[in-house]
């Protein structure tokens, strides 16, 4: 297995757990984090990390790397956008939701930007 598809394989199961946690904990998650609760974004939030998975799913059972390098690139600008939200959320009220927004996406663009590197 090539190191893009390790780092696309750590997505799935990553986005595959928010997904799980915004369906089924959307009060606890919410609740650690400085935005509160909005039942309807929460659902959002995890349709968001579905389509994710499926994408994730569907280039890694195409085996193109093209298309997972395309992915791969595009996951990187999402989740720096998503780390630098939580970023912005921690500054003004430091939770445990922010924390590990910041973290996961964090290890997220680095194994992404690894697998990108070395599939050069």
């Amino acid at each position: 297995m090539r190191p893009l598809e390790i780092a696309l394989w750590c997505w799935l199961v990553g986005s595959g757990v928010a997904c799980v946690a915004q369906l089924i904990l959307p009060s606890r998650v919410a609740g650690g984090s400085d935005w509160g609760l909005a039942a309807g974004w929460q659902r959002e939030v995890a349709a968001w990390n579905f389509a994710l998975c499926v994408a994730i799913l569907r280039v890694l059972f195409l085996r193109d790397e093209a298309c997972q390098i395309l992915l791969g690139q595009a996951i990187v600008v999402l989740a720096a956008a998503l780390g630098a939200n939580h970023v912005a959320a921690a500054r003004r009220c430091p939770r445990f939701t922010h924390t590990v927004g910041i973290l996961a996406n964090g290890v997220g663009i680095l194994l992404v930007v690894l697998g990108l590197v070395m599939s050069k």
